[in-house]
């Protein structure tokens, strides 16, 4: 089969304009997800968001931590007002 130059250019389909609807709906998905806590982009407010959640399970933790050790040595005081000794 041969094909002569006309025919070549018409199947290329240069003159359609490109739509890619693929970026645009992973536009869409990121930049919903950032409300249920999955970070898309590298702003200042997430990382801020970020550290101030890492710096209360700090804490958590570390309170956590401080009882146990307390319960361990002794030190605790129950409910009741008596060691647990």
């Amino acid at each position: 089969m041969l094909l002569n130059r006309e025919t070549s250019t018409d199947l290329t389909l240069l003159k359609e304009t490109f739509h890619d609807d693929f970026i645009l709906t992973m536009s869409n998905v990121f930049s919903w997800v950032r409300w249920i806590g999955i970070v898309g982009s590298s702003r200042i407010t997430w990382k801020l968001y970020a550290l101030t959640l890492f710096c209360l399970l700090l804490a958590i933790e570390g309170q956590a931590s401080k009882k146990v050790m307390r319960a361990l040595t002794g030190v605790a005081v129950d409910i009741s007002g008596h060691s647990t000794s």
